[in-house]
């Protein structure tokens, strides 16, 4: 890893809930650095949050 480079860190948590439906998959991820919770029901959403940070991040140092 090269240093001056952007950096994020996540600590994402996975669980499952039971549902009529059937199991379904729950994220939380946190951003310690900045102390935001973000809760998705769905992995799509999870990952569009993702690349959507990620994007903002790389902008970013671009500029």
């Amino acid at each position: 890893m090269k240093l001056g480079l952007p950096t994020q860190i996540f600590v994402l948590r996975c669980w499952q809930v039971h549902r009529e439906d059937g199991p379904q998959w729950r994220f939380r991820l946190e951003i310690p650095s900045t102390e935001e919770a973000h809760i998705f029901t769905s992995l799509e959403a999870l990952m569009r949050f993702l690349e959507e940070r990620l994007d903002t991040l790389s902008s970013s140092s671009t500029s």
